[in-house]
Order: C-alpha cells, then structure tokens, then sequence
C-alpha cells in the first residue's frame, strides 16, 4: 500500500541531512525496491524538470530550501505514487522557488495524471494547483467546489470584530464609512 502514496511536508524532511542528495535518493531506492534503470530514469528526468541536476552530489544540509525542497519532491516522486499529499510543500521558499514548485506540480500531474491533496495557506499554491477547493473548519468541512465559488462567495465583504479594552466613549460609526 505504501508504494501507492508519498506525502511531502514542507517542514519535515525526508532526506538524509549527512549525505548528499544523490545517495539519500539511492536509499529510497533501496527501501522500495526500484530498479536501478527505472530509478536512474525517473531522477533523471525529475531532476532535469526541477533544474537541480547539478545539486546531486551536494550534501542535502549545504542545499538552499529550495533546492532541498526540490530534492524532497524527487524523493516523494521516484517510486511514481497514485496518490501524492502535499503540505504546505511551499513554505518558506523564495517568489521564484515557489513558481518553480507551483509548475512542477502542475506539469508532474498532468503528464501522471496522479491524484494530488495539498494542504496550503498560500493562496497562490491552491489557485495554481487546485481545482476543487475543501476548506476545513473545527474539524467540519465548511466549504467543497471550485475556487472560483468560494472566491465569489466570500470576497466581497468583510467582517471585522473588534475588542476594545475599555469602553469606547464616543460614537466611531459616524467616522467609519
């Protein structure tokens, strides 16, 4: 069952932190059990497509986050799950790190056509990446469809709920338009 789903969390690392990002992908190889010509062919291409071929032999600890990140999705993608969670996979990434993400994801699923959930409080990440959108609330599943509906549902007002330490002494409503 295991081999049918990999989940990537942008605050857990999966790699060996010691070892450089090539022999860290060689373990997950070993753990499950691909062939070396299947193995070599799918970081190959991962690698090409995330731009970190030239990262390979690096230690994962002197990565920037980006590109450990990049080597996190790798290692989640080279026994090609059906099933792929993401959490929070951009967090903490740079403006360009963060599309480069965003593309490979989106790229990745339409060429595997793999199911993918994300987790994410980036708007960009579920506008990018999402076609249906569940938001979560105490453990109760407020919203489910597309995000154009909870965008058009939700943006055009605003509530604001304010707690004042003492009581206000003059009349704010007048002054608040």
């Amino acid at each position: 069952m295991k081999r049918q789903f990999s989940l990537l969390m942008g605050q857990k690392n999966a790699l060996w932190w010691d070892l450089p990002a090539q022999e860290s992908l060689e373990l997950n190889r070993a753990i499950y059990g691909i062939d070396r010509d299947r193995f070599e062919k799918v970081v190959d291409g991962l690698s090409e497509l995330l731009e970190v071929r030239d990262k390979m032999n690096v230690m994962v600890r002197e990565l920037s986050l980006g590109e450990r990140m990049k080597m996190e999705l790798i290692a989640a993608l080279i026994h090609e799950p059906r099933v792929l969670f993401l959490d929070e996979p951009t967090i903490g990434l740079d403006v360009v790190s963060q599309k480069r993400v965003r593309e490979f994801l989106r790229i990745y699923n339409e060429e595997h056509h793999i199911v993918t959930l994300l987790t994410s409080h980036y708007m960009q990440d579920i506008e990018e990446l999402c076609h249906r959108v569940l938001v979560i609330d105490h453990g109760k599943i407020f919203f489910d469809g597309p995000l154009a509906e909870i965008v058009d549902r939700f943006s055009g007002y605003k509530i604001l709920s304010l707690t004042f330490e003492k009581e206000a002494t003059r009349d704010l409503s007048a002054s608040v338009r």
